[in-house]
């Protein structure tokens, strides 16, 4: 099970990366292209956040001061 969950929160990473490069060359994509895949990095990016929710709620937990970074 943890296996099979790190194995998609890897591919949703490669895939945020892909449509990232993909969405940099505007003036080479089509409007509707650049939109489509705009769209997919949404959806990635809200999955991303989703199955990191756990991180993201033990960021509060650390001790954290201003000398250390």
């Amino acid at each position: 099970m943890k296996n099979k969950r790190f194995t998609v929160k890897i591919r949703i990473d490669i895939g945020m990366t892909v449509c990232l490069i993909l969405l940099m060359p505007y003036s080479l994509l089509s409007e509707t292209a650049h939109e489509w895949i705009g769209m997919a990095m949404l959806v990635l990016f809200i999955s991303h956040h989703i199955l990191n929710c756990k991180w993201l709620l033990s960021i509060r937990k650390g001790k954290y001061n201003g000398v250390e970074l």
